[in-house]
């Protein structure tokens, strides 16, 4: 019997809602192997952040011979970026998937649990905070040698880390995209599924939507000017105090118009100070 190669091209799953960002990749053969897993599982924006590979590296040997085939087409899609600010700024959330040590970074979380709405369990229908139509969530990488470095991890909104063995905790680049994505597409599936009976409410107000990380981190920026203005960073540190603020309001589920409210009053507090 041949497969049904058919079933999930007819389904039409994509995972349009989320972006693929590499981060200073330096081994060419994986961004064709990313290439081939985007078409695998229906990803079309992928960003490329200052790689350290050859700069032909679209038309290298290596990214052909992992592509094959028509994911070769993927490539045209693969958008070169020279700071990872560039590929997040219009997202709504994006998660630093890592190793680096847990107490860094105290909103990580195992991936498996990364997209669920508060309190849910994993493996549900209809438990996954999936992106509406004015969100997308990014999907961050670091390179083959370093992975992400803190700051590319702090500007995300989440560190994550997929769960494996104590023989071998780091995988490589491609590996680590081919294992997300593949849980990612069946979350997919089940949300398609379960959609009919959880749906979110319809957005009328174009105003009132998700924040993206553009607009929060010119929220943060905020914050750290009106403490400065104050005197309140004179007896400390300021970097470790905004941390402490970014840690406590992350979380959230910002939108837009809670963004300029806060925005708001920082500018009267500042104004007034």
């Amino acid at each position: 019997m041949k497969p049904n190669h058919a079933v999930s091209e007819r389904s039409g799953i994509r995972l349009s809602g989320f972006r693929l960002v590499l981060v200073r990749p330096k081994f060419a053969g994986n961004l064709g192997a990313c290439a081939r897993l985007a078409a695998n599982f229906g990803l079309t924006d992928i960003c490329v952040v200052a790689p350290e590979c050859a700069t032909d590296w679209r038309s290298s040997e290596q990214v052909q011979a992992f592509a094959t085939g028509t994911s070769t087409e993927q490539l045209a899609d693969f958008r070169e970026l020279s700071t990872l600010q560039e590929a997040l700024g219009d997202c709504t959330h994006a998660l630093a998937f890592t190793r680096r040590p847990r107490d860094l970074h105290p909103l990580d979380r195992i991936y498996s649990d990364a997209l669920l709405k508060p309190g849910q369990q994993p493996s549900l229908p209809g438990h996954c905070a999936w992106p509406g139509a004015h969100e997308k969530i990014a999907l961050v990488f670091g390179n083959e040698k370093t992975g992400l470095v803190d700051a590319e991890i702090a500007a995300c909104s989440q560190a994550v880390r997929i769960s494996t063995s104590d023989i071998v905790g780091s995988m490589n680049l491609s590996h680590a995209v081919g294992v997300v994505l593949a849980r990612l597409y069946e979350r997919a599936e089940l949300h398609v599924q379960a959609s009919s009976e959880d749906q979110a409410p319809t957005v009328t107000d174009p105003n009132d939507r998700p924040a993206t990380l553009e607009e929060l981190s010119a929220l943060w920026s905020h914050w750290n000017q009106t403490l400065i203005s104050l005197g309140f960073t004179q007896a400390g540190n300021p970097e470790r105090m905004l941390r402490r603020i970014q840690t406590l309001l992350s979380p959230l589920a910002w939108r837009r118009p809670d963004v300029q409210l806060f925005r708001g009053i920082l500018t009267r507090i500042q104004k007034q100070s």
